[in-house]
């Protein structure tokens, strides 16, 4: 299977179970909200914030071994990866036991620590289950991280697509027999050892040398894997600040009623990042192929060409979420979460900025050149949050917005293409040249035709919502393939020498 099928499997893939978990979280969102109340809502969305952290004592291991995976494939040497995998296999195994121990800690005084009263049961087994399920799921994504490094997205999809199926089907069966978020942290739990059990099968498949044994860790391996994954865990922790702890801070100094209709916003943002991550996320180990092939010509080609898509796919979301965004959010939730589309709308220009520059990221990543732009991203999001920080007491939520909005957008239009262009021995001016200014051109007029289409018919109904949205995403990205990624437009693809 050549490089264009193998990309359009995995991404193709990667794209429908991507759209199963936004239709899943779309569906389920006002569905808890209606259930719960807005307020438990919210404190289910404050305890994932929380401790989705845990998840960084990873240390960046499990992309790193993904990486690693892919590299001594690309060098055909299955030795170098059974190491790979059973180092990274006892390396989260040990974290894993450093995130229960912390889980033990934390569950008795989450509510305390939130100013949540007494009134909502079983908080602090909910966050128990919620952390010991992040602590389970450690070890078990060295597996995803194997099928990654063959480039098996299509497998991981699918078990994730099932995961997605079945959590709608079982928080629909607990919700409506009265159970409340400890069922949910319950489901949570389940569904973590289910997919990575199924993961872990399935790497015998693709890799038939797979020996899980202690005799397998390597020191070496260990120098190695920390060599890389240190700038992977700065990397995540970075993002993680810049867009999750926006919900910490509004659930710490202002309330979790706000952090629910800010979460609204912020899930759509996040929506759509997922989604231009879902055809870049496959470029990685291709990235991490050229590089042991000291292929410099194939990276540069494959920047250009994922910032293009990438890109183009930001712009005609923001014009969804700019042009339709108040109606979208009324629709999808109801009254009482108005602000919620002002806050979208400053989400948006970070969303544009940060989507644009998701090949930059998997293309440094697969060369392991990282470690630079982890720090970009690292005084970003310290920025962002002492902004967040700042303006969260006057602003409530439209000031956290800001803090994101306007540290981000300096990252991603300044410094990262600054970098990138120094490490791949660009000129800065060719690569804006080259990358934005074809599409913002092209796509112009058709973004000017779905802007302007809210004055012939505003759709009123989720149904007519959607279709508006899929035709119209259907007329824009056949526009930009056709003008960008057909075989006449794939010939003017180059950066100048």
């Amino acid at each position: 299977m050549n490089l264009k099928q193998r990309v359009f499997r995995n991404s193709s893939l990667e794209m429908a179970s991507k759209v199963v978990g936004v239709a899943a979280g779309i569906f389920l969102s006002p569905y808890l909200i209606h259930s719960l109340t807005k307020e438990t809502y919210g404190l289910w969305v404050l305890i994932g914030s929380v401790v989705g952290y845990f998840g960084f004592t990873d240390f960046g291991v499990r992309i790193a071994t993904g990486r690693l995976v892919a590299y001594y494939r690309a060098r055909q040497d299955a030795a170098k990866v059974n190491h790979t995998i059973n180092t990274s296999l006892a390396l989260l195994t040990a974290s894993g036991l450093v995130v229960t121990l912390l889980t033990f800690l934390l569950s008795p005084h989450f509510g305390r620590l939130f100013h949540i009263g007494p009134t909502v049961p079983h908080i602090p087994a909910a966050v128990f289950l919620c952390g010991f399920a992040v602590a389970v799921g450690l070890p078990l994504t060295v597996f995803e991280g194997c099928l990654a490094g063959y480039e098996r997205y299509d497998l991981i999809n699918i078990v994730e697509i099932f995961m997605t199926i079945g959590r709608v089907g079982l928080t629909i069966w607990m919700i409506e027999l009265g159970y409340g978020i400890l069922a949910l942290a319950a489901i949570n739990f389940a569904l973590t050892v289910a997919g990575g059990g199924v993961k872990f099968l399935l790497c015998y498949r693709v890799f038939e040398p797979l020996h899980v044994a202690v005799e397998h860790i390597n020191r070496l391996t260990i120098r190695e894997t920390y060599a890389t994954s240190i700038w992977f865990l700065i990397l995540a922790i970075s993002v993680r600040i810049s867009f999750f702890t926006d919900n910490i801070v509004l659930g710490y100094f202002r309330t979790t009623g706000e952090v629910a209709i800010y979460s609204i916003a912020g899930r759509l943002t996040q929506y759509a990042l997922v989604a231009v991550a879902a055809f870049n996320v496959v470029l990685m180990p291709v990235s991490a192929g050229y590089d042991a092939q000291a292929d410099l010509a194939r990276q540069r080609r494959l920047l250009l060409l994922g910032t293009r898509a990438s890109f183009a796919a930001a712009i005609f979301i923001a014009t969804i979420f700019l042009a339709y965004g108040g109606q979208i959010i009324h629709i999808w939730v109801g009254s009482g979460f108005e602000q919620a589309a002002i806050v979208l709308a400053i989400l948006t220009f970070p969303m544009i900025t940060q989507a644009s520059q998701t090949t930059t990221l998997m293309v440094m990543q697969g060369m392991a050149k990282h470690k630079n732009l982890s720090l970009i991203y690292l005084v970003e999001a310290l920025a962002n949050l002492i902004l967040s920080l700042i303006l969260v007491r006057p602003l409530g939520m439209i000031g956290v917005a800001l803090g994101t909005a306007l540290t981000s957008t300096f990252s991603s239009l300044i410094a990262q293409p600054i970098y990138v262009c120094r490490v791949l021995s660009l000129g800065l001016a060719d690569y804006y040249r080259k990358a934005f200014l074809p599409v913002l051109v092209a796509t112009a007029p058709l973004v000017a035709m779905i802007v302007g289409f809210q004055y012939v018919w505003l759709p009123q109904k989720f149904i007519s919502m959607a279709v508006f949205c899929t035709l119209s995403a259907a007329l824009y990205f056949g526009a930009v393939y056709l003008i960008f990624f057909t075989k006449r437009g794939l010939t003017r693809v180059s950066f100048a020498s």
